[in-house]
């Protein structure tokens, strides 16, 4: 399949560290060139925009331009390397390889230096993780960690990044120990770089943090998380959206870690921040009352759950999409759980209307929240009732 930009090898907080060093272009990158297809501006743009597809034919005539022309070699380097990228994204591993390989021998002919290798490698490390070959992966990242610490010019910030790129690449190859060890040699060399109480440093934390969590290292996150926290709410305030970020992402690892009663009291903290807040983001609190809601289910405390979610649907009035009808699945349970029999038969009729009016394929969810109305009116007695509703509502369900 191809692979969106998206994808990345560990989580959301990698993908950006990845970004953030290939952003850079490498010197003599931004000759000027004559505008049409093979300008560098044009390619750039339809990178941006994911069209894959023009921006590796404005690559192609860039680099036919380029061989035919005085190019700087940096310059050439650097297409060969988007077109690389436009060619991974879009599922052309053969053909980026070949982009890849040629990369290598730009760098080997013209004796660029280390700078330029490290750049290379980190292009080769993305593209050997898309497709899961991890010795590979693990050997350019640290080929990219040794030529940036031998650099005549040493970037902290360059280092911490290729390091924590390190780190989850030897997690992928299954040393673990030898990745908890090389986050925490990255997470120091943050803190060298930014200082230990910036907000720079505390949001490399949060993003190890991240990375921990989207590797199951729950204990590290929660521990990076609260660290980063820490400096978010002394230097930027308790309501700043670095600091809910970071709270709310803790409330995510704790209660992927089964830590429920700790999931809850971190939501129940950004809500009481979120409202606090004048003007704040809708989106926000209706995310917090949604996740703490499924919390309360999970630990069965359905009084709170229900009077979370009716909190939720409120601001989701004009709303319908997949967060209403799993709102009113929720609260159709928790009513059914406190024997409030009425409630739960309205919502479960509404949860079947709105997965009828969202957009897709619902007919699993139509046809479990069905089965779970007719279930209940079973247990009561109420057969002939059930009956009926399975005769009015099971074509339409069959029809979602």
């Amino acid at each position: 399949m191809p692979r969106m930009e998206s994808d990345d090898v560990s989580g959301m907080s990698v993908v950006r560290l990845f970004r953030r060093m290939l952003s850079g272009s490498t010197p003599d990158s931004q000759s000027p060139q004559k505008e049409g297809q093979g300008d560098p501006v044009e390619s750039e743009r339809h990178m941006k925009a994911r069209n894959y597809p023009e921006a590796e034919k404005c690559l192609a005539v860039l680099l036919s331009e380029a061989q035919g022309k005085r190019y700087p070699a940096r310059r050439k380097l650097d297409i060969w390397l988007d077109l690389a990228d436009a060619q991974r994204y879009q599922g052309k591993q053969a053909e980026a390889g070949e982009s890849f390989a040629n990369a290598l021998k730009l760098i080997e002919l013209n004796k660029l230096d280390g700078d330029c290798k490290a750049l290379y490698l980190d292009r080769l490390a993305q593209y050997e993780a898309d497709r899961d070959n991890a010795e590979e992966f693990c050997r350019a990242a640290q080929e990219a960690v040794d030529l940036t610490s031998s650099s005549k010019k040493l970037d902290l910030n360059l280092l911490a990044s290729r390091v924590h790129v390190l780190a989850v690449a030897e997690g992928r190859t299954g040393r673990q120990e030898d990745s908890k060890a090389t986050f925490r040699k990255a997470i120091n060399l943050y803190e060298q770089a930014y200082g230990t109480d910036s907000p720079d440093a505390a949001a490399r934390l949060a993003d190890l943090g991240e990375a921990c969590r989207k590797e199951g290292k729950h204990d590290e996150a929660v521990q990076l998380l609260e660290r980063a926290l820490k400096v978010h709410q002394r230097s930027l305030g308790a309501t700043s959206p670095e600091a809910m970020r970071d709270l709310l992402h803790l409330a995510v690892v704790l209660a992927d870690s089964g830590d429920i009663p700790g999931a809850i009291q971190r939501y129940e903290r950004a809500l009481s921040v979120t409202e606090k807040i004048v003007g704040s983001n809708g989106s926000d609190e209706i995310a917090i009352l949604l996740g703490l809601g499924g919390l309360y289910v999970a630990s069965e405390h359905y009084p709170k759950a229900i009077e979370t979610f009716e909190q939720a649907l409120r601001h989701l009035s004009r709303t319908k999409d997949e967060r209403v009808a799993g709102a009113y699945e929720k609260l159709a349970w928790s009513n059914r759980k406190l024997r409030r029999w009425k409630e739960a038969e309205k919502y479960y009729t509404n949860a079947i209307a709105m997965w009828k009016q969202v957009p897709g394929d619902h007919g699993a969810e139509v046809r479990a929240n069905l089965d779970a109305h007719v279930e209940m009116l079973r247990d009561l007695g109420r057969d002939e009732d059930a009956d009926r509703l399975l005769q009015v509502a099971e074509p339409a369900a069959r029809a979602s």
